[in-house]
């Protein structure tokens, strides 16, 4: 309780951490994707399970262990709904992060989740919950063998890259990682049984990471970065659609042309061929 009260009794959510060289406080950002729930593609919109993770520094969370009995990490749980308005754990600064593609407010779609802070002042957020984007599908003209690519736009919303620097975890070094398709900006690979992608119609087949820097009327002089997160997903198996859709019509074709084998004293080759072709 003490170092608790030590650490967030007189700080302030509302105030960032600062740096002397106005570079801003790196905020690293990483999804743990765990399975696609929905994949609407006459609306374009795309539903995720997500842990959304980050962390950065904070040199006013700064303690020696020494003196709170060798203890290094505190959790906190901002704005857990079973906490009091006036709880400590709410004083604790958290970087106003959004995804600009989301349909509904991710206040809604994400748990509040849990904090750990180090005794070096860094800071360690996860949250889960759901992230459902709208985006312009691209990749339908290959149907049904067609892989699917749908961005995630994330950033600050309230503050530029000279406060809060949004970056992306780095890469893993793990090379079964790297080939089951994990990258720094969101994590793929099935850790559990509930996050296979058996008896479902899309999997994540891999991610891109891009950052794009822009600048707004309101601060000219400021920039914003963006966190491109590129999710390409693809049919877990298309059987269905080459048993019902392409063996039948491959078949009718074929038997279209049986017609000019027909000898002309039958005198329903055209008759024939007509009938397979509405067929």
């Amino acid at each position: 309780p003490r170092l608790r009260y030590d650490l967030l009794g007189n700080l302030d959510p509302t105030v960032p951490p600062t740096t002397f060289d106005m570079s801003g406080t790196q905020i690293h950002v990483q999804f743990r994707i765990f399975k696609v729930l929905s994949v609407d593609v006459g609306t374009g919109r795309l539903c995720l399970k997500v842990w959304r993770r980050t962390w950065w520094f904070d040199d006013r969370l700064k303690f020696d262990p020494a003196e709170y009995g060798g203890l290094e990490t505190i959790e906190a749980y901002p704005r857990a709904p079973h906490l009091t308005p006036d709880s400590l754990d709410n004083n604790l600064w958290l970087p106003h992060i959004v995804t600009h593609n989301s349909v509904p407010s991710e206040e809604t779609t994400l748990e509040y989740g849990a904090a750990w802070i180090r005794h070096d002042g860094r800071v360690w957020h996860s949250v889960p919950g759901v992230v459902d984007v709208t985006c312009r599908f691209s990749g339908l003209a290959a149907f049904p063998r067609d892989t699917l690519s749908c961005p995630m736009e994330i950033a600050s919303w309230s503050l530029p890259d000279t406060v809060a620097n949004l970056t992306f975890f780095s890469d893993p070094t793990d090379e079964e990682a790297l080939a089951q398709g994990d990258r720094g900006c969101a994590e793929i690979s099935p850790q559990t049984a509930a996050a296979t992608s058996s008896y479902q119609e899309f999997q994540i087949d891999r991610v891109e990471c891009l950052k794009h820097t822009r600048h707004y009327p309101c601060c000219p002089n400021s920039p914003w970065t963006h966190l491109w997160i590129n999710i390409h997903v693809k049919r877990a198996g298309y059987t269905c659609y080459v048993r019902l859709i392409e063996v039948p019509s491959t078949m009718l074709a074929c038997l279209s042309f049986a017609a000019f084998f027909l000898r002309l004293s039958v005198g329903e080759r055209i008759g024939f061929g007509s009938t397979m072709i509405l067929a």
